[in-house]
Order: structure tokens, then C-alpha cells, then sequence
């Protein structure tokens, strides 16, 4: 995927074009840091610009949404990027409400979020097409028809997009989250078990059959949601943490960053 984005990137070279990213990150998330820091080294090693707005964890809304609009007028900026999680006195869909959809990176403004809902997504959060790819390449194109899938995860950047893709393919899918009772029963029955909590041992070996597909797309870290990785490689196919998702998500928001620069 980045020799692809690498690839494009020379063709723009022709043109004397280099596609930049404005990453908005509020407070101090350990975890964000390390996934703005490869989005960074990934542009730079495809000629890509980087630029980071960092606010304090107790920011006021009025000045990240201050920070947005500058970055929709500014004529050297392609790509916005807003780095969740957010503290709570920040409401996320006011930002993203507030964001050009043409600069939308993660596809997450209400028009792209619409798109993806009614099944013709434009831009789909890097962690959302990540797993969709590695399932396709799983099952093939047409093996998601009947297919049961279960996602502990229900937030608008990876389990409800996520969830849309998938249903439009065919896939019977069930959303799980933090109040959701009796977690294994959803896992048991299902063929496939994405998970993306941020939260060591959430999913067990035992939770899931044998022969299921399993992916790790949670990070806490360094470390996934899955504790017992040896186990469940052996008991099922499985893509876990480190490694897993996270090179493919940070390639395809490269490849996003390139579609909103042909976006302008």
C-alpha cells in the first residue's frame, strides 16, 4: 500500500506537488502520540508533509474549532486529520461537523459518514478499510454473504463505519460495547471477531470458535486487546498487535491524504 502511495506521490513529484496533513491532537494520550509519530514518519518517507496542532488536555472547544477553520481556508493544507480520542468538554461532532469534507482524512464528517452509510463510501477511517482489506483477502470478494461478524466496538471511527461496510457486503453483524452483557455469547457464534477496545484481555481464546477469524485492532501501549496471542493464533486465523492493522491503517490515511489533495 505505501509503494502504491509512493508511487502516485512521483507522479505529483512531475508536478512539483507534496500533499500536506494537519493533525489536530488534544491532551496527552500516550497511545495517539504513537500513531501521529508513524503518520508522520510514513509521510516523510513518501515525501509527504506533516504538520501537528497540539493543544493541552484542557483546551476549550472554541479554539480546536478556531484551529479547523484555519486549516479549511489554508490553501497549503490537503488533509485534516483530528486525532481521537478527545477529552470530554469537546464534543466530537461539532468538529467534525466543522471540517471540509474535501480534507476530511478519516472520512468521518456527517457527507462522508452519509456516503458510507447509504453504501458508496468516498473515505473510510485507515482502521476501518485495513480490515476490510485483510477480510477480503481471507475470504475473497464474495465470501462475506452470510457470514457472521462480531466487532467490540461501537465508536464512529472503526465500529460503526466498520459495520456498514461490512453489512453492505452481506455480513450479519453485531455491535458490541462496554455495557453489552454476556460478551461471549456475540463472540461464540460468530466467524469472525473484530475487537478494538484498548483494553488488555478483553477477548479470550475461549471466547471464540475454533477456525474463527480474529482481528486485533485494539492498542494500548504497544500492546493489543488480546493477552494470549500464541494461544489464539493457534486456535483460530489471527491478526494481532504489534504488527497486524497498524502499518496497513497508517499506509491507506497516506492514500486518503492523497485523495483529498485531487479533492481541492
Amino acid at each position: 500500500m505505501e509503494k502504491k502511495s509512493r508511487k502516485k506521490f512521483l507522479e505529483l513529484e512531475k508536478e512539483d506537488v507534496s500533499p500536506k496533513l494537519d493533525i489536530i491532537f488534544v491532551g496527552d494520550n500516550e497511545a495517539s502520540e504513537t500513531f501521529i509519530e508513524e503518520k508522520r514518519e510514513a509521510a516523510e518517507r513518501i515525501g509527504f508533509q506533516t504538520e501537528v496542532e497540539k493543544f493541552p488536555e484542557t483546551v476549550g472547544e472554541k479554539k480546536v474549532l478556531d484551529e479547523i477553520e484555519s486549516a479549511n481556508k489554508a490553501s497549503d493544507i490537503d488533509g485534516v486529520l483530528i486525532q481521537l480520542p478527545l477529552p470530554e468538554q469537546i464534543d466530537e461532532n461539532r468538529l467534525f461537523e466543522a471540517l471540509d469534507s474535501d480534507k476530511d482524512v478519516d472520512g468521518l464528517t456527517p457527507k462522508n459518514m452519509g456516503k458510507t452509510m447509504r453504501g458508496n463510501p468516498e473515505t473510510l477511517p485507515g482502521a476501518v478499510e485495513a480490515v476490510d482489506r485483510i477480510l477480503e483477502k481471507e475470504l475473497g470478494e464474495n465470501g462475506f454473504e452470510g457470514l457472521e461478524v462480531t466487532i467490540i466496538n461501537n465508536s464512529n471511527l472503526i465500529g460503526r463505519p466498520l459495520s456498514m461496510v461490512l453489512s453492505e457486503k452481506g455480513a450479519t453483524v453485531t455491535l458490541c460495547n462496554r455495557k453489552t452483557e454476556d460478551l461471549e455469547k456475540h463472540t461464540k457464534k460468530a466467524d469472525v471477531v473484530v475487537t478494538a477496545t484498548g483494553r488488555r484481555g478483553v477477548l479470550e481464546p475461549d471466547m471464540v470458535r475454533e477456525d474463527s477469524i480474529v482481528i486485533d485492532a485494539g492498542y494500548s501501549l504497544g500492546k493489543g486487546d488480546i493477552e494470549d496471542k500464541k494461544a489464539m493464533a493457534e486456535k483460530t486465523t489471527f491478526c494481532g498487535v504489534p504488527g497486524g492493522i497498524g502499518p496497513l491503517t497508517v499506509a491507506i490515511t497516506m492514500k486518503n491524504l492523497l485523495q483529498c489533495y485531487r479533492n481541492q
